[in-house]
């Protein structure tokens, strides 16, 4: 199982809304609204590197409202 963090700036005033549209998608295990740098904080997990990948980039980079996304990959054996 491969595993991300993915640190998602939103549009001003759509955190809550996009949160919500990121806990519809399959791949998404969480997502948590936060303050500071980022808005919000998403566990993503798939069966392979590629699928986890393809997730970020087709699923949640395409989710109305988001403007950047950083990825976080977790090292092997760690979760």
């Amino acid at each position: 199982m491969e595993t991300a963090f993915v640190l998602i700036s939103c549009k001003v005033g759509t955190s809550d809304a996009v949160t919500k549209k990121l806990q519809l998608i399959d791949e998404v295990k969480e997502a948590i609204p936060v303050w500071g740098s980022f808005d919000v904080v998403a566990k993503v997990t798939a069966s392979t590197r590629e699928e986890l990948r393809d997730a970020i980039r087709k699923k949640i980079r395409t989710t109305d409202n988001i403007r950047t996304t950083m990825s976080l990959m977790v090292t092997e054996n760690q979760t």
